[in-house]
């Protein structure tokens, strides 16, 4: 049986950059609160993961 992949970890940095660019940071909702939340932390590793992806891909324009 083959074991899933783990994701790689997502610095706490790019967590946060992910985190201001959201609603939750213009509603006053603190960093270390939302985090907390798997609802809003799973997204925001998503979006990083992401970003991550599509800045070290080559552009093929």
């Amino acid at each position: 049986m083959k074991t899933p992949k783990k994701p790689p970890q997502v610095s706490d940095d790019e967590l946060r950059q992910a985190y201001q660019k959201t609603a939750l940071h213009r509603m006053g909702i603190p960093f270390e609160r939302a985090i907390q939340l798997d609802a809003v932390r799973i997204p925001l590793e998503g979006s990083v993961r992401r970003s991550t992806q599509q800045s070290q891909s080559p552009n093929n324009c």
